[in-house]
C-alpha cells in the first residue's frame, strides 16, 4: 500500500496517523526537552563526537528529507561512548514513525560550514521537471512525553 505524506495541509503531521496509527503512539519524537528536568543518570558514559566537514561527500534527497553522506575511511567522524547529554526513546520523525529510535540530543550544537548550509537551502521537494518546491517548512511539532523519562549524561 503506497501512502502520500508531506508537509502541507492536506498531507502535514496532524494528518499522518490517518495511514500510520503509531503516529498517535506513546513513544514518539520530536519532544521538547525541559533540561532542568531532565534526570541525572551515572550509568551513561560520556559521547566524545569528532566530526570534520571534508568527510561529507554528497546530501542526498528523498523528496521528504536529507541524509549526508560520509566517506569516513579514515575514521574523521567518530562517535564514542554514550550521551553527551539528553537522551530519551522515541521514533523516527517522518512516516512510518516506528517507535525504534534511542535520541540522543547535544547540548553543544555541531557546526556547519556556509558551504554546506547553501546547499541545504539548494533541496527540494519536488522530483526533475517539476515545479520547484524548496524544503522548507518539513518539521514535526513536538509529541507528548507520555510518561517517558528523558535522561542525562551530567548534573
Amino acid at each position: 500500500m503506497s501512502h502520500h505524506w508531506g508537509y502541507g495541509p492536506h498531507n502535514g503531521p496532524e494528518h499522518w496517523h490517518k495511514d500510520f496509527p503509531i503516529a498517535k503512539g506513546h513513544r514518539q519524537s520530536p519532544v521538547d526537552i525541559d533540561t532542568k528536568a531532565a534526570a541525572h543518570d551515572p550509568a551513561l558514559k560520556p559521547l566524545t563526537v569528532s566530526y570534520e566537514q571534508v568527510a561529507s561527500r554528497r546530501i542526498l534527497n528523498n523528496g521528504h528529507s536529507f541524509n549526508v553522506e560520509f566517506d569516513d575511511s579514515q575514521n574523521t567522524a567518530v562517535l564514542k561512548g554514550g550521551p553527551l547529554a539528553d537522551t530519551y526513546p522515541g521514533s523516527l520523525t517522518t512516516p512510518p514513525l516506528l517507535e525504534c529510535v534511542t535520541w540522543i540530543v547535544l547540548r553543544e550544537p555541531i557546526s556547519v560550514s556556509s558551504e554546506q548550509i547553501n546547499t541545504f537551502r539548494q533541496l527540494s521537494f519536488n522530483k526533475e521537471g517539476e515545479a520547484e518546491e524548496l524544503m522548507v517548512d518539513n518539521w514535526r511539532p513536538t509529541q507528548p512525553l507520555h510518561g517517558r523519562q528523558v535522561r542525562a549524561s551530567f548534573q
